[in-house]
């Protein structure tokens, strides 16, 4: 049986879950029960536009706040691979070109 990281019976002592943890500011446990209920912390609604129709789905303020945290203290600090243009500071879909 694979288990997740974020799985409370799994005893994880990685550091870069560790470090997750402490940049996020968030207990492993709560990170855990996030996770284990992430497709309930959604809101979905139609959005139709003249005849047609897409579905939204978008997260509850608590996951989106994680989201964005996640996104500030983790994903921001990542160099984008140097073929990346796609919101990339000063690269664009012209740069690409």
């Amino acid at each position: 049986m694979n288990r997740s990281a974020f799985d409370p019976g799994v005893n994880e002592t990685s550091g870069d879950l560790i470090d997750l943890v402490e940049s996020l500011n968030v207990p492993l446990q709560r990170l855990s029960e996030i996770a284990a209920t992430a497709n309930e912390r959604y809101d979905v609604y139609p959005l139709v536009i003249g005849k047609k129709k897409r579905w939204i789905e978008a997260p509850r303020d608590k996951l989106k706040q994680l989201q964005r945290r996640l996104l500030d203290s983790v994903f921001y600090r990542l160099v984008p691979h140097e073929s990346a243009h796609g919101f990339v500071r000063g690269r664009s879909i012209v740069s690409n070109a």
